[in-house]
């Protein structure tokens, strides 16, 4: 089945383009393929390799192993999505905003606490007292509003095209296809 896919990798090239080394870069090669990717990155990065294995994938034709699969846009914990604007949104400005300090003085991090994943939300000393309750619900109500479900027709982009994620901006109701800034994450 290896035929009806292709799996790249920018490599040192990724710098150049502002992706991972490892970035998993799409193609379909099948002509009736129900979606045409050309390099088409999903947010993950990953070890290939092409040894065989005794396992049901080798066997069904798909000789490319994916190891360490991990994603550098977006954030998965315990089965959980994240997305990074979200998360950076709570720690460099409803946090700071609310509760004092600035973007750096606010941390995610990611541990394993007898085999299950755990995040601990780090605090600066320097921001003073807080109540932990209220810093940890601030961060949930921050990463868990959104604009909900609307019944619409999709939005596309200036030629037509139907993306999985539109970035709008709202004025009188109104959307327009503007390319935000980029993103930082607090570390």
């Amino acid at each position: 089945m290896h035929d009806l896919y292709a799996v790249v990798q920018p490599g040192d090239y990724g710098d150049t383009i502002g992706l991972p080394a490892k970035t998993l870069l799409f193609t379909t090669l099948h002509p009736s393929a129900p979606l045409m990717l050309i390099n088409t990155s999903m947010g993950d990065q990953a070890d290939l390799d092409s040894e065989n294995c005794d396992c049901p994938m080798t066997e069904m034709g798909w000789p490319i192993r994916f190891r360490n699969i991990r994603s550098f846009e977006k954030l998965t914990l315990g089965g959980m999505m994240l997305l990074d604007a979200d998360v950076a949104r709570a720690l460099e400005d409803a946090l700071p905003s609310k509760f004092g300090g600035g973007p750096t003085d606010y941390q995610l991090v990611e541990e394993t606490v007898d085999s299950e994943p755990r995040l601990k939300l780090l605090v600066h000393p320097s921001v003073g007292p807080i109540d932990p309750e209220e810093v940890a619900e601030t961060f949930y109500q921050t990463i868990g509003h959104g604009g909900g479900v609307e019944r619409a027709y999709p939005l596309t982009t200036t030629i037509g095209k139907v993306l999985h994620v539109h970035q709008s901006s709202r004025a009188s109701g109104s959307t327009d296809g503007a390319s935000p800034g980029r993103m930082r994450i607090a570390s």
